[in-house]
C-alpha cells in the first residue's frame, strides 16, 4: 500500500473501563485464564494524537514514553508497528504518537490498552479502514486482553480471556467516584493467589443471571442496583491481602450508601456508583486518606 499526501494530525480521547464485575472461569491450556465480566468505559480519557509526515521516511515515535520504558516496548508503539504490518503500508512517513495521559496507571482502568486502541483507530481513519473489526480483534488481541473492547467501547460483557466481546444496553449517565491509592498491585501475584484457592460457581447460571437483568430496557441505576449482590470481582479479595488499603477504601466508600462499590480489574482503583451527582459528590467529602479521586460518569 502506497500512500502520500500532506502532513495531517489525528487526534481522539481514549477513555477508561471499569470492570462492572470479574468472575474467573478457569484456565486455558497454555496459563491463560478464562473470564467473564462487564467493562464499561467511563469519561476519564488520555488524549491521542497521531501526526503523519509523508516528507519523512517510515518511521513510528513515540513522543513521550513513560519514563523508564523504551520506545519498543510501549504498547501504543507496539500497536503502529503491528497495524502497519499487517495492512502492508509502504510510503506512509514519520508517524509521531503523542499521549496525555489523565487515566491513573496499576488501577485497572485499562489506560494503556485503551491508548492503543485509540491509536489503531485513528491509523484506521488514515488509511481508509481497511481491516474488518474481525481483524481488529485478532490484532488487538495480540496486544493485550483489554484491547478489543476499546474497539467497541460503552458496555459490553467480554468472555474468553477478553476478547470476546458482546455490547450489552447502555449504562451510560450513571455518577461514579473513583479512588485511586498512591499503590498498584501486581496482576500476575494477583492472579496467583486466585489460582491457589479458585472460586467455585455455576458459571452458565451465573452468566444468566446476569445477563437477564444487565441487559435489559430498565433504567441503569435499576440494573446496578438490582444486580449489587451478585456482582463479584474474584480478583477482590486477593487484592485486599497484597494491599489492605484497598479494602480501607471500599469500606469508606460503602458508607457513602452506593449503589455498588467494588475493585476494578485486578486494582488497585476502587469505584463506586451513585444514583445522583448529588449523592456521588458528597461521598467525595467523606473520602479518608491521600488517595487519588476522580469523579465521573459512566458513557
Amino acid at each position: 500500500m502506497y500512500i502520500r499526501s500532506m502532513s495531517s494530525t489525528y487526534s481522539t480521547k481514549a477513555y477508561a473501563k471499569i470492570n462492572l464485575f470479574l468472575r474467573l472461569c478457569g484456565k486455558y491450556p497454555n496459563g491463560y485464564h478464562r473470564l467473564f465480566t462487564l467493562m464499561q468505559e467511563v469519561s476519564v480519557a488520555d488524549d491521542i494524537a497521531v501526526t503523519i509526515d509523508p516528507e519523512e521516511e517510515d518511521e513510528v515515535v513515540v513522543a513521550n514514553c513513560m519514563e523508564g520504558l523504551s520506545q519498543e516496548d510501549d504498547l501504543c508503539y507496539k500497536a503502529a508497528v503491528k497495524y502497519l504490518d499487517l495492512i502492508d503500508a509502504r510510503g506512509y512517513g514519520k508517524i509521531t504518537i503523542e499521549v496525555t495521559k489523565n487515566i491513573p496507571s496499576q488501577a485497572g482502568m485499562g489506560g494503556g490498552s485503551s491508548d492503543a486502541a485509540a491509536v489503531i483507530k485513528l491509523l484506521q481513519k488514515r488509511f481508509k479502514c481497511p481491516l474488518t473489526t474481525e481483524e481488529l480483534n485478532d490484532l488487538g488481541k495480540k496486544l493485550g486482553a483489554d484491547v478489543p473492547f476499546f474497539f467497541y467501547g460503552k458496555s459490553a460483557f467480554c468472555e474468553g480471556i477478553g476478547e470476546q466481546v458482546t455490547p450489552c444496553k447502555s449504562l451510560e449517565g450513571l455518577p461514579l467516584l473513583i479512588v485511586k491509592p498512591k499503590e498498584g498491585v501486581s496482576t500476575p501475584v494477583c492472579f496467583k493467589m486466585c489460582d491457589e484457592n479458585p472460586p467455585v460457581f455455576d458459571e452458565m447460571q451465573y452468566k444468566k443471571d446476569i445477563k437477564a437483568i444487565l441487559d435489559c430496557e430498565e433504567a441503569p441505576a435499576k440494573r446496578v442496583a438490582d444486580t449489587a449482590d451478585i456482582l463479584i470481582n474474584d480478583m477482590q479479595g486477593p487484592a485486599c491481602e497484597i494491599l489492605p488499603v484497598i479494602g480501607e477504601i471500599i469500606e469508606d466508600l460503602r458508607t457513602t450508601k452506593p449503589l455498588y462499590t467494588a475493585m476494578s480489574g485486578s486494582g488497585s482503583a476502587v469505584f463506586s456508583v451513585y444514583e445522583t451527582k448529588e449523592q456521588r459528590d458528597t461521598a467525595m467529602n467523606k473520602i479518608k486518606g491521600d488517595h487519588l479521586v476522580i469523579p465521573c460518569e459512566t458513557i
